[in-house]
C-alpha cells in the first residue's frame, strides 16, 4: 500500500496600541508577557530511499521508526496500551509531524498479577533516561531513551502513558476533539475508522486535520501538571521539518506496526505494507 493515501492555527486597533504603548495609569501594574517560549523546529533524519522495520514488539518498534526518521523533535506523542488510544495518537503525531512513541504500560499490559498484588513481569531493562524509571505510567526503556535521544521537552498522552523526568505533558481525550484541538492549537475533525486501523493510520495526510477516534462522553480528567496560573498546559506551536516525500516505509501488516507506520506519515514519508507470511525475510529498520 502506498503511504500517499495519507501548522497552523491589524488596522485602527493596532494604531488605537500603537499610541497606548508605554502609557500608565496610577495603580496599573504591568501585566507580564505570558507568550510562550518558541519550541526548536522538527527535524527529520537523512534517511535511505528504503527504510524497513520488523520489530515485534511494538515499542521498539515505534522507537526504532522515530529514530530512522527523525534527528529531533521537541515533542513526541506518547500512547497506552489501548489500540484505539493508539491509533487516535497516531493521527495526532501526524497531525503536528513529530515522532509517536509507547509508554511503559503499554507493554507491560501482559504481565500478570497474583492475589498478593505482585506481579510476574520481567523488571525493566535500565533505560538511557536518568530519569526513567520502571513504575507504572514512566515510560518504557525504548520510549525513554528515545525521548532523550530526541531532545524532546512536551509529549502529548493519549491514555494510560506519561512520561518520566522534565518533560511537560499535555493530556488529550480523543472523545472530545474540540479540547484536544484547543490544547494542541491545531485543527483536529473527528474521523471514525472504518475498516483496518493500520490502513487508517497508513491513509493518514501528514499536517491533515483528521483525529481518528469516535467523539464521544470525554473521560474524567486525569491529574496533569499545570501551569502556574493552575491551569493545564497548551502545546506551543511545532514547526514541522520537511518532507521526507522520497523515502517508503516497508512494515509488516500487523497492528504492532502501528506506531512504526504512524511515525512514517509523521515525517512524510510514504508506507508500504507486506503480508504477515514475509516477516522472517523482512530487515529490521535502518
Amino acid at each position: 500500500m502506498s503511504g500517499g493515501r495519507a501548522v497552523r492555527v491589524a488596522g485602527a486597533a493596532a494604531v488605537l496600541a500603537v499610541a497606548l504603548v508605554g502609557c500608565t495609569w496610577p495603580g496599573d501594574e504591568q501585566v507580564p508577557d505570558a507568550t510562550q517560549e518558541p519550541l526548536p523546529a522538527v527535524q527529520t533524519a537523512s534517511a535511505a530511499d528504503v527504510a524497513v522495520v520488523d520489530q515485534a514488539d511494538p515499542a521498539e518498534a515505534a522507537a526504532a521508526a522515530s529514530a530512522a526518521f527523525f534527528a529531533s523533535s521537541p515533542v513526541a506523542v506518547l500512547a497506552g496500551p489501548d489500540l484505539d488510544d493508539q491509533v487516535a495518537a497516531a493521527s495526532i503525531a501526524v497531525a503536528l509531524g513529530v515522532p509517536m512513541l509507547l509508554g511503559d504500560a503499554a507493554t507491560d499490559a501482559a504481565g500478570s498479577t497474583d492475589d498478593a498484588g505482585s506481579t510476574d513481569a520481567p523488571e525493566a531493562e535500565p533505560s538511557a533516561s536518568p530519569d526513567a524509571t520502571a513504575d507504572a505510567g514512566a515510560p518504557a526503556a525504548p520510549a525513554g531513551a528515545e525521548l532523550d535521544r530526541l531532545g524532546a521537552t512536551w509529549a502529548v498522552t493519549v491514555g494510560a502513558a506519561a512520561p518520566g523526568g522534565d518533560i511537560t505533558t499535555v493530556d488529550v481525550d480523543p472523545a472530545d476533539p474540540d479540547a484536544a484541538a484547543a490544547a494542541l492549537g491545531i485543527v483536529l475533525e473527528a474521523a471514525p475508522v472504518d475498516g483496518d486501523p493500520l490502513d487508517a493510520v497508513a491513509a493518514l495526510d501528514p499536517g491533515g486535520s483528521a483525529l481518528l477516534a469516535e467523539p464521544g462522553t470525554p473521560a474524567s480528567p486525569a491529574p496533569t501538571a499545570t501551569d502556574d496560573a493552575g491551569a493545564p498546559p497548551t502545546l506551543p506551536d511545532v514547526t514541522r521539518a520537511a518532507p521526507l516525500d522520497t523515502t517508503t516505509l516497508v512494515a509488516i501488516d500487523d497492528d504492532a506496526q502501528l506506531p512504526a507506520v504512524a511515525n512514517a506519515r509523521a515525517s512524510g514519508a510514504s508506507v508500504a505494507l507486506l503480508p504477515r507470511t514475509t516477516r522472517d525475510c523482512s530487515r529490521q529498520v535502518r
